[in-house]
């Protein structure tokens, strides 16, 4: 009994340890947006400015939408809800909507929310995934589907916009590099985009490009 305690007790710390650490992340962007960042700028309308106002903004959003998920889930019932956790990024990447488009040179905005949301979202996952003690995934299957949804989302804009994404692995050593996850997360990405359209084999090279960035290892 006094095993399982302690087993409870630690649990809990890093919950809340985790649960810290995404609201001082949340309280940092809103920070930053409120317009305490000395490279804040909404007069100058330079592309790199364009650019990381859309990155702050996708980082905001990514990061409130992280502690919500995660209050209804981790936050609610520990490392079992887990999974609960992972699922409910995949559906919240489906239903991710970036900035409008006012003009050509906007697209560097949407380019930025994408790289911000999806590195706060992939922050989130991986604080969870290590507090929880699973920090590699066994397969490749569910990180396939993050970024094959996301990718979803992406192919609502200008093809000149997918093509200059910056897509980065999940994290560090999330997989086992001697798996096979690097090719299931491939497959399991294509299969992704079908669901949003694209005929299996044949989606735009600029897609395919960003699977195998996000999943290699």
């Amino acid at each position: 009994m006094k095993q399982n305690a302690y087993d409870t007790n630690s649990q809990e710390n890093r919950m809340n340890i985790l649960k810290a650490k995404l609201r001082s992340t949340v309280f940092l962007s809103v920070f930053v947006l409120a317009g305490f960042s000395p490279t804040w700028s909404f007069a100058n309308n330079s592309v790199s400015n364009l650019y990381q106002e859309g990155y702050e903004q996708g980082e905001r959003n990514g990061t409130l939408i992280t502690e919500r998920v995660f209050d209804r889930t981790l936050g609610e019932s520990g490392c079992p809800s887990l999974s609960q956790f992972e699922d409910a990024l995949i559906r919240v990447n489906r239903a991710i909507k970036p900035p409008a488009l006012d003009s050509g040179s906007e697209r560097e905005r949407v380019r930025g929310f994408f790289k911000g949301y999806s590195n706060a979202v992939k922050k989130a996952l991986e604080s969870a995934r290590t507090s929880c003690g699973s920090r590699s995934f066994q397969t490749g299957t569910y990180v396939g589907s993050f970024y094959g949804s996301l990718l979803c989302q992406v192919s609502t804009q200008p093809e000149e916009t997918v093509r200059s994404l910056e897509m980065s692995p999940l994290y560090e050593n999330w997989s086992d590099p001697k798996s096979n996850a690097a090719q299931e997360c491939r497959d399991e990405g294509i299969q992704e985009l079908s669901r949003c359209g694209f005929e299996v084999g044949s989606a735009p090279q600029a897609f395919l490009q960003g699977l195998e960035l996000g999943c290699m290892n």
